[in-house]
């Protein structure tokens, strides 16, 4: 039986719940400034118990509250470390300190349309892509496994149209990578990393995390199936890399080859000079003790291009490898495969600037040959 009383101006109903743990317990609720209001309030809270068979009311539950309560319940149990850190980026730096204060029932889709509105212009397309994202998996949570919603208020939101201009891909130079290679000779911690980079178009995480059991200098190949993540301290090498489609096996020549040979050398007598202080971790790209190198330690790279050519980064040699197999005629399908894309579009759209290239060197061979 319902239960009604007045306190002060407000009216308030009592109804019984379950918390977490399934245990039933009595808790008052306000209802409104009218006892007719307060019977209508009672009257939707029982068309939720009839429905879910209990009420969990999320009236005093903050935006900041459940984002962080989703966090630890989803986020960090079920994605992986670099997904982890990209959705705290922007749970941290972009959602909470704008809705973070609302109350989780208050949210609607017209202020989440919004909150993705303002950021155009501020921030590029995909960062807006990945902040509509993060909402839409976390109110659908809210709703469906946590039961604090009805319904997902982010279900229907929309990345808005942007302005932004096609990314740029920085392809190093013939001069660039003399320039680099003297800069970086063997022996030096960086050469390694670049080498695998720039022979195999590897990202910087698979480069770190390539061990020598996945070298085949006989076969001449090199096996992808899993990357470095973390900063010191934290680092690991995450079984998975970016994706499925990351997993694979890239051919390599007989010039790499004989670098990887003479990098076993050197590692063997890195071993015998550090003796019981050398760290084995059979990984092809080490410091000198061999212990495993991080992404942040090749912010220094990226430094030094920017300040000596203006531009570019580690990431620019997979996008010189690429470019320059392109331009050799290598199959399309071919490079995409080599760098793991999950599909041969994307790899077209990154280096159209390539095919356009070769376009226009079609038609030169067209007027030529017929």
């Amino acid at each position: 039986m319902a239960y009604f009383r007045k306190r002060g101006k407000k009216w308030y109903y009592t109804i019984e719940i379950r918390d977490e743990l399934g245990n039933r317990k009595k808790v008052e609720r306000v209802g409104g400034l009218t006892k007719a209001a307060c019977e209508k309030a009672y009257r939707a809270v029982m068309v939720d118990v009839d429905y879910t068979g209990e009420y969990r009311s999320p009236a005093d539950l903050t935006v900041k509250d459940f984002f962080l309560q989703w966090e630890a319940e989803y986020v960090e149990a079920r994605l992986k470390q670099n997904t982890i850190r990209s959705y705290r980026n922007i749970i941290e730096n972009h959602i909470i300190p704008t809705l973070g204060e609302m109350k989780l029932r208050r949210v609607t889709g017209r202020i989440l349309q919004n909150f993705l509105n303002e950021k155009v212009g501020s921030y590029s397309r995909g960062t807006v892509g990945s902040i509509c994202s993060v909402l839409k998996k976390a109110f659908s949570y809210a709703a469906v496994m946590a039961g604090y919603l009805k319904n997902s208020p982010a279900e229907s939101i929309q990345v808005p149209a942007g302005t932004d201009a096609p990314k740029k891909t920085h392809v190093f130079t013939g001069e660039q990578l003399h320039e680099i290679f003297s800069r970086f000779p063997v022996g030096h911690q960086f050469h390694m990393a670049l080498m695998v980079a720039y022979h195999t178009g590897m990202r910087l995480g698979e480069c770190l995390a390539l061990s020598w059991d996945d070298v085949d200098l006989e076969a001449g190949s090199v096996s992808v199936h899993c990357t470095v993540v973390g900063d010191k301290g934290t680092a690991c090498i995450q079984p998975m890399p970016k994706s499925e489609t990351s997993i694979r096996d890239i051919p390599i020549g007989k010039k790499f080859c004989k670098i990887l040979r003479a990098e076993k050398s050197r590692q063997a007598a890195r071993r015998l000079e550090y003796g019981k202080y050398y760290k084995n971790n059979s990984l092809v790209c080490s410091w000198p003790d061999g212990s495993m190198m991080v992404p942040s330690d090749f912010r220094y790279f990226g430094q030094y291009c920017k300040k000596t050519f203006g531009c570019g980064s580690f990431h620019s040699l997979r996008h010189t490898h690429a470019t320059m197999l392109l331009e050799s005629g290598l199959d399309l399908e071919l490079v995409s495969k080599r760098l793991g894309h999950s599909s041969i579009v994307t790899t077209a759209k990154t280096y159209s600037h390539v095919l356009d290239t070769r376009k226009e060197k079609t038609r030169l061979v067209l007027d030529t040959a017929l």
